[in-house]
C-alpha cells in the first residue's frame, strides 16, 4: 500500500508477527514497520520508536497528536489492524446474535473502553450484518493491492 500510494522502492521483509517487526526496529535490523498501536505504543512512549502517522482513518485516542497517513497527503494509505469474533459454519443465528450482542455491550461499557483506548485499542462493536459488510467492503478495497503486491496465501 506504501509502495503504491508514494511509488517509493521498499524492500517489504516478512515477520509472523507484529512483535517481531517491531523488535526489529527497534534492534535496527530494518528501518521501519507497520504494526497495530497495542503492539508498538510501549516502545514509542518509551522512546525506542518514533511514530510517523496512523494508517488509520481517525486520529488514535492513545495517541491525539499524531497525525493520519491522510492528514499527511497520503489517503491512498488507509489500513487498521482489527480484530473479529468468527463462530464455525452452521452455528445457529440465535447463539451468534447473543454472542454479537454480549461483545457489542462489553466494547460499550466505560471499564473495558478505559483498559483498551490506552492501550491504542479503538472499540467499536457493531451488528453482526455491520460486519459482515465491513469484511466485503474491506475485501473489495484491499484485494487490488494485495494482487499488485503478488501476495499469495500461505
Amino acid at each position: 500500500m506504501l509502495k503504491l500510494a508514494t511509488g517509493v522502492k521498499l524492500e517489504i521483509i516478512p515477520y509472523k508477527s507484529g512483535s517481531e517487526g517491531m523488535v526489529a526496529v527497534v534492534g535496527k535490523q530494518v528501518d521501519a514497520t507497520s504494526e497495530a498501536s497495542v503492539v508498538v505504543l510501549p516502545q514509542v512512549k518509551g522512546g525506542k520508536l518514533r511514530a510517523i502517522a496512523s494508517t488509520w482513518d481517525t486520529r488514535i485516542a492513545a495517541m491525539p497528536d499524531l497525525p493520519t497517513a491522510k492528514e499527511l497527503g497520503y489517503p491512498g494509505i488507509f489500513i487498521g489492524h482489527w480484530s473479529g469474533v468468527f463462530a464455525p459454519r452452521g452455528t445457529p443465528d440465535a447463539i451468534l446474535e447473543k454472542l454479537n450482542n454480549a461483545i457489542d455491550t462489553a466494547l460499550k461499557s466505560p471499564e473495558l473502553r478505559a483498559r483498551l483506548i490506552p492501550q491504542g485499542i479503538q472499540p467499536v462493536g457493531g451488528t453482526r450484518s455491520g460486519f459482515i459488510k465491513f469484511l466485503s467492503d474491506e475485501k473489495a478495497r484491499l484485494g487490488p493491492i494485495a494482487r499488485a503486491a503478488n501476495m499469495k496465501e500461505d
